[in-house]
């Protein structure tokens, strides 16, 4: 009886220290698959150059593109999406700060040198002309059954931006076909210096404005945003530009026009002459006056006051 115990005994403790055996397998087993998932590394993250100078002569080129690797697949009951962000490299990913959007159908995002510019001047609060490091991640999330650590790669580029052109100028010229090839001076109205007004016989044609400032002897010129802009009624936006990138307004035919560069609007208004009210004299009349009067000056009108009777 004793010898039968003890047999069931070690047959017991043998059964149970099998079953733990494969109880640890199972578990290292599960922890080296959980280990290979955490330490996949193939989301790369590449920028198209770790050191870009943003340029405001070409607006709508673009100036960064970023690329990354698909993350490594997981399997069917797993789901990856991207997750990409871009901060002031100081700034560290903060809530408050970074761009934050997901990417499912594309792996790559790019900059124009204007997104770029308009991005750290009115996000990330920069100033036109400094030298800034952005931070760039993609973040490889997973959903699925069990928890896994997403692939993250992260990329940090140089970004000097450019300085403003601002509307200022010693001398302005008009230039183009629309004058024969030649730089004509156009001149500021005294009583408004920031205003360039011209009255020109102009051919069909392009046109636009070399500035001279300083030692800059016409290297910039007033153009439009566009590379080529027909003319339009009413005040048309202004860019200051480099000369060898500066577009041109087209006037369409012939003829006499008032042309109007004004510095502080940063617009430009081209048009014909004719469409413009001119006068040698102008007149005030009304049941305020007590005859036509000619205005050579500035005329006061006296208020009634409560000293007189209002009927």
């Amino acid at each position: 009886m004793k010898n039968g115990y003890i047999f069931k005994k070690n047959l017991l403790r043998f059964f149970f220290l099998t079953l733990a055996s494969c109880f640890m397998v199972a578990c290292n087993d599960d922890d080296d698959t959980t280990d290979l998932l955490d330490n996949r590394t193939s989301l790369v993250l590449t920028p198209s150059d770790y050191e870009i100078e943003l340029k405001e002569d070409t607006p709508d080129e673009v100036a960064l593109t970023l690329n990354w690797t698909e993350a490594d697949p997981i399997g069917s009951d797993y789901y990856i999406s991207y997750l990409y962000k871009m901060d002031l490299e100081n700034n560290s990913f903060g809530t408050n700060t970074m761009i934050r959007e997901y990417i499912d159908d594309d792996f790559s995002k790019s900059y124009t040198h204007k997104e770029l510019q308009s991005l750290l001047v009115s996000k990330w609060k920069q100033h036109p002309g400094d030298l800034v490091k952005l931070q760039a991640r993609i973040i490889g999330s997973v959903e699925g059954p069990k928890f896994v650590k997403p692939e993250v790669s992260t990329v940090t580029i140089k970004v000097k931006m450019y300085s403003e052109k601002t509307f200022v100028a010693d001398h302005l010229y008009m230039s183009g076909t629309a004058v024969d090839g030649e730089d004509i001076e156009i001149l500021p109205m005294e009583s408004q210096p920031k205003r360039y007004v011209s009255i020109c016989d102009l051919k069909a044609g392009n046109l636009h404005f070399p500035i001279v400032w300083k030692d800059e002897n016409k290297i910039n010129a007033i153009s439009p945003v566009a590379a080529e802009q027909q003319i339009t009624d009413g005040a048309m936006e202004a860019k200051i530009k480099g000369i060898d990138n500066a577009g041109y307004w087209v006037i369409p035919e012939d003829g006499q026009y008032r042309v109007v560069v004004d510095f502080e609007a940063r617009t430009v208004t081209i048009g014909l002459a004719s469409n413009f009210i001119e006068a040698d004299k102008i007149y005030i009349a009304g049941t305020c006056v007590s005859a036509d009067v000619e205005m050579t000056r500035t005329i006061s009108v006296p208020r009634l006051d409560d000293s007189h009777d209002r009927r």
